[in-house]
């Protein structure tokens, strides 16, 4: 599993053309997830930033996040830009696309303006992630494929603005 995220962190097109016709990498992808957001909120945890309860909330709201964006993802992709792809295909790269974000929990020790722009490297870099994913996915071009990219995490966004998977914004809160 290692090696699968440095592949999708190296934003390996054949790496995510692999990933299309693998099922069993889904439960691979819910791991990912789940430890891309255990380490940012225990590296809160061990700062002293956050207690266990914010722990479980980042994780949770991660998981939610990542399905939030698959969904979304899809539905920009295959209702607005018909496109034709399984939501269950694209929530596995999406979940693969996440691996970027792990550098946010080297953040927090740094000082305030060094880790402020680590966290903002990490969120580009996840966005270069599920823009690959999108080309792969759904044959897009480059440009197409980061207007997809860029609706979905928007809408990732605006989710966790209104409360729905507050794990970016109690993360980003800490900078």
């Amino acid at each position: 599993m290692l090696q699968q995220m440095l592949r999708a962190t190296r934003l390996d097109r054949r790496f995510y053309t692999e990933l299309i016709f693998d099922d069993y990498a889904t439960g691979n992808a819910v791991m990912i997830v789940a430890a891309v957001y255990a380490v940012i909120a225990l590296a809160l945890g061990l700062s002293g930033i956050i207690n266990l309860i914010d722990v479980l909330l980042i994780v949770l709201g991660g998981v939610i996040g990542w399905m939030a964006i698959g969904g979304a993802l899809w539905l920009v992709s295959v209702k607005l830009l018909n496109a034709e792809a399984r939501f269950q295909t694209v929530v596995r790269l999406v979940g693969f696309a996440h691996t970027p974000l792990i550098i946010v929990a080297v953040a927090f020790p740094l000082p305030s303006p060094v880790s402020t722009a680590v966290a903002i490297v990490a969120l580009v870099w996840f966005f270069a992630a599920v823009t690959v994913a999108a080309q792969v996915l759904f044959d897009f071009d480059r440009r197409r494929a980061a207007s997809a990219a860029l609706m979905a995490v928007a809408a990732w966004w605006i989710l966790q603005l209104v409360g729905i998977g507050p794990s970016l914004p109690l993360v980003l809160s800490r900078f």
